[in-house]
């Protein structure tokens, strides 16, 4: 396992702690409200990270010299 999945892991496990820790708070509507922002952020972190690989994928090397930006 590599060390940004290994923090993954961590960080998912004390969110799913502070979750079932806070269901005793809330009534059923706040949980599933709770619930789907949970899901909605572990969606967009993927996101992310998926983003961040392909920049670093497509990052170009030291050897293909000067870059010239593109025009978007």
């Amino acid at each position: 396992m590599s060390t940004s999945s290994n923090s993954s892991t961590v960080t998912n496990s004390a969110m799913v702690a502070n979750i079932q820790s806070l269901k005793c708070l809330y009534q059923a509507p706040q949980q599933v409200k709770l619930l789907h922002l949970h899901a909605e952020i572990e969606s967009l972190l993927l996101h992310l990270q998926a983003l961040k690989r392909q920049r670093l994928e497509n990052r170009p090397t030291a050897e293909s010299g000067t870059l010239k930006r593109q025009k978007p």
